[in-house]
């Protein structure tokens, strides 16, 4: 066997990390519509759902 290192990284780590941004900045797009969505409900939960939701944004 061969112990040496490989001249090619097995991940490219910059790759994943382009995607992540953009894609972030959607789920945090839908989430706070969303969140909105359920704050106008008039059921009796989903408004309570709703605010856990528009306070959850800014914790992750």
């Amino acid at each position: 066997m061969n112990d040496t290192k490989p001249d090619k990284p097995l991940l490219i780590i910059k790759r994943a990390r382009r995607f992540y941004g953009p894609f972030y900045a959607v789920v945090k797009i839908l989430q706070f519509y969303i969140a909105i969505v359920f704050i106008m409900l008039d059921k009796p939960y989903a408004p309570i759902v709703g605010w856990v939701m528009l306070i959850g944004l800014f914790y992750a």
